[in-house]
């Protein structure tokens, strides 16, 4: 069979794959000086764009994912637009898995996998037809498929295939489309894009489609240190939390619409995995911060809530109410050429940094104060207020009443 090869981190790779049938000779005829006589088997090259860990996080390494393809065949429109023959797909929602490693030291960036349709009968590598020209395109979604909705379902009123998704954070989305565009810019040779891609393309300019995979999602990369000196590890960090869009549609294929999401809906409070062990000390106020977990959120906020949950040694009352705070785009630093974004965007990521400080008791300092001499009040009912005022009628004058 032929091989499907895959590509991380914006290196090239090659698949070959190949149609709804078994190759089958075609009638010999003259094409631009290139005769075609055989059936040609569909070739890849795949640059995926890996960022990365439930789901499987954001990518870094292949490990065996699930990708999924399509072909269709592209038509001229009774306006002569470009149009997609979704009723007849030619590589029709194709699993293959990338491809794996047990070996952590060197994970796999590119590898070869075999790609095949199951046809009635047996399997079969897709093979262009004749002189038709194809558009590809793909999609990974790791386990964000909806239950009872885990297949794509083509959307005929804008020439689309359309699948719902439903995020927790841990999910890295892409989808891949083979860019003719791109492909006539690298390929000075190519000159004619409406042929890309086919048979004749392979022949005549070796013009082989490259599927560019982009991240769909924005992703946080949250990180703690300290904020004052002598406190580093005291303070820990056992949670952190953010309100996300968690609902989806996801446009896997379509003409002029290649990819994106759609109707991005249900706000919940996602939970960041930690990286390591929680709860994450915070390191000394002068050294690097220390990082927390990553998580994946729908794109499109100009601001995110979120909630903080904090922990310290020796503390009577160890842990604190959550702190609620706002992840505000207004107030993102960038840095060189970088833009600034007003608000989170798909494949970027942001990294969020946390600036914590020590739990501070409750003290109250008491005293006792010496009681100072205020005077005497006497309370006689025989004697004359000008007597008690006086100090007549008291025994104070003459001693008696003094025991003397």
């Amino acid at each position: 069979m032929k091989k499907l090869l895959l590509s991380a981190v914006a290196a090239v790779v090659l698949t070959t794959a190949c149609s709804k049938q078994a190759p089958e000779a075609v009638s010999s005829l003259q094409e631009g000086g290139f005769e075609l006589e055989s059936a040609v088997p569909v070739r890849f090259a795949s640059n995926f764009g890996r960022v990365a860990t439930k789901g499987a996080g954001a990518l870094n390494f292949w490990s065996a994912e699930d990708l999924y393809f399509y072909g269709i065949e592209r038509f001229k429109d009774q306006n002569g637009r470009d149009s997609l023959d979704l009723d007849n797909l030619f590589i029709d929602n194709v699993m293959a898995n990338a491809p794996s490693t047990t070996d952590l030291d060197n994970p796999v960036t590119e590898g070869t996998i075999t790609l095949y349709r199951t046809l009635e009968g047996g399997g079969s590598e897709p093979y262009y037809y004749g002189d038709g020209n194809y558009e590809f395109f793909g999609y990974y979604v790791d386990d964000a498929f909806v239950a009872g909705s885990e297949t794509p379902v083509v959307n005929f009123a804008d020439n689309t295939i359309i699948l719902p998704v439903k995020i927790d954070g841990t999910q890295d989305i892409m989808v891949g489309y083979a860019d003719r565009d791109l492909a006539v810019s690298e390929n000075p040779s190519i000159t004619n894009k409406n042929r890309l891609y086919s048979a004749y393309a392979i022949r005549k300019w070796n013009a082989t489609p490259k599927m560019i995979f982009k991240h769909k999602l924005s992703r946080f990369d949250f990180s703690v240190i300290s904020g004052e000196d002598g406190a580093e590890g005291v303070i820990k960090v056992s949670g952190v939390s953010v309100t996300s869009h968690t609902e989806a549609d996801v446009v896997v294929a379509g003409q002029h619409i290649y990819d994106g999401l759609r109707n991005i809906a249900a706000p919940e409070n996602l939970l960041v995995p930690i990286a390591g062990t929680a709860p994450v000390p915070a390191p000394a106020k002068d050294s690097d911060p220390a990082f927390i977990g990553s998580l994946m959120v729908m794109p499109g906020q100009a601001a995110y809530e979120m909630e903080l949950s904090l922990y310290q040694d020796g503390a009577s009352a160890p842990s604190a109410q959550p702190q609620k705070m706002t992840i505000d785009f207004s107030k993102l630093k960038v840095s060189g050429s970088q833009e600034k974004h007003t608000q989170a965007m798909p494949g970027y990521k942001y990294n969020i940094t946390l600036v914590v400080y020590s739990f501070r008791r409750v003290e109250i300092l008491v005293s006792l104060e010496e009681w100072k001499e205020g005077g005497q009040i006497v309370m006689d009912p025989d004697a004359d207020e000008d007597d008690i005022q006086s100090g007549e009628g008291t025994g104070e004058e003459t001693g008696e009443g003094s025991g003397n």
